[in-house]
């Protein structure tokens, strides 16, 4: 029963190592490459300390940032339908609207590499304040990436190393399976014995002699 349970436990340990673990990497790394060339468009578009960087929306650049935030308001009550529409450019990425009617709120999505989506309220500046502590969160989210990639990888290395280990009790094994091997031929000639026993003749058995008459012609 151990011996059975160490290999359920190594087959589901190879299918960690060959079927769960490389996706997750390759999810991860995939991740961390979206991440960093966010993170280069940030910073060929950084936002002032006192300031406003400036917005493009349907080709007009806005460069006060309440102007701005009217501006996307305003865009939001033109949206035609529930999907996605490009209205502009934020710090180097496209900015785009949408109206989520099972929550009745729209949102503003920033695509660069990978998208980021933010929730619109009713303050016009502060919906330009959201954006931005969205964009720099890429930062933390490419540290947390990183740091979740090394996990996976440093499983993955255990759990190759647990492979390798044999099984405990596996000499422990070889000799009681011998033993019982032997017992069980032991056995065999045993029930072999007696068969022939049985099928001998019983010596308080009546014995039956046929005699033969002879007839004269």
């Amino acid at each position: 029963m151990l011996k059975a349970a160490y290999l359920d436990q190594r087959y589901s340990m190879e299918s960690m190592v060959l079927r769960r673990y490389p996706p997750k990497i390759a999810e991860a790394r995939e991740k961390i490459a979206l991440f960093k060339t966010n993170m280069e468009t940030l910073e060929a578009h950084p936002k002032p300390d006192d300031g406003f960087v400036g917005m493009v929306l349907a080709g007009e650049a806005y460069t006060e940032r309440l102007k701005a935030g009217q501006a996307i308001l305003k865009k939001c009550g033109e949206l035609s339908g529930e999907g996605l529409e490009e209205v502009g450019q934020y710090r180097g990425f496209s900015l785009l609207l949408i109206y989520a009617p099972r929550d009745n709120e729209f949102r503003v999505v920033l695509k660069g590499a990978c998208s980021y989506t933010i929730k619109l309220g009713s303050d016009a500046s502060g919906n330009i304040t959201r954006m931005d502590n969205a964009l720099e969160k890429i930062p933390t989210w490419l540290k947390d990436e990183k740091r979740d990639l090394q996990k996976i990888q440093q499983q993955l290395e255990a759990t190759r190393t647990e492979l390798e280990t044999p099984f405990a009790r596996a000499e422990e094994l070889e000799k009681k399976s011998k033993r019982l091997n032997e017992l069980n031929i032991l056995l065999n000639l045993d029930k072999k014995d007696k068969t022939l026993i049985d099928d001998g003749p019983d010596e308080d058995a009546p014995v039956v002699v046929s005699r033969s008459r002879d007839y004269e012609r």
